[in-house]
């Protein structure tokens, strides 16, 4: 009986907070503005930072707030994918229209969306076929060589660990 009426007590408090706790269509937008803004992809991963920017859009949608273009759209991806990605995004053209298909610069958010992707496979497969004497990816993003460490053995100076690891390929 004690459960009952416990939950019964919390369904009529429910109701009666859906009656005085409603957000108005100008502090929603307000709110989605702002979360908007805030949103950066930091730590997470690219697939949980897409799914964030994807809800947030719909969010929008439903809250009928105006989208932006595009082009803004476009810039505001960009400049919240994190470092590790924008920058080697730039400075090569990807196969977004498919396999068969030319490389080419990306246009949308969703093409650099999926630029990521060909990015993060092309990366799993390089680290993939690493070996660990594999030298062929040892260099940083000047294009200088990378000493080896324990964590990427290979060069080692009077027994103690050089340097730095591979940060294109992850090797």
């Amino acid at each position: 009986l004690g459960d009952v009426y416990k939950r019964q007590v919390l369904k009529e408090i429910q109701a009666e907070l859906l009656t005085v706790l409603v957000e108005t269509p100008l502090a929603k937008q307000t709110r989605l503005d702002g979360e908007m803004q805030r949103l950066q992809q930091g730590s997470m991963s690219h697939s949980e930072f897409l799914l964030q920017w994807k809800k947030k859009l719909q969010f929008m949608r439903e809250a009928k707030m105006e989208i932006p273009g595009e082009q803004t759209l476009f810039r505001w991806y960009m400049q919240k994918l994190a470092d590790k990605f924008r920058l080697p995004l730039l400075q090569k053209d990807w196969r977004i229209d498919g396999p068969e298909q030319p490389p080419r610069k990306f246009e949308t958010w969703e093409e650099v969306a999926r630029a990521v992707n060909l990015m993060i496979n092309e990366r799993m497969d390089i680290k993939a076929s690493c070996h660990q004497t594999d030298k062929f990816m040892n260099v940083d993003e000047f294009g200088r060589d990378v000493p080896q460490t324990p964590m990427n053995p290979g060069r080692m100076t009077q027994g103690k660990a050089q340097g730095g690891q591979c940060r294109y390929c992850l090797c």
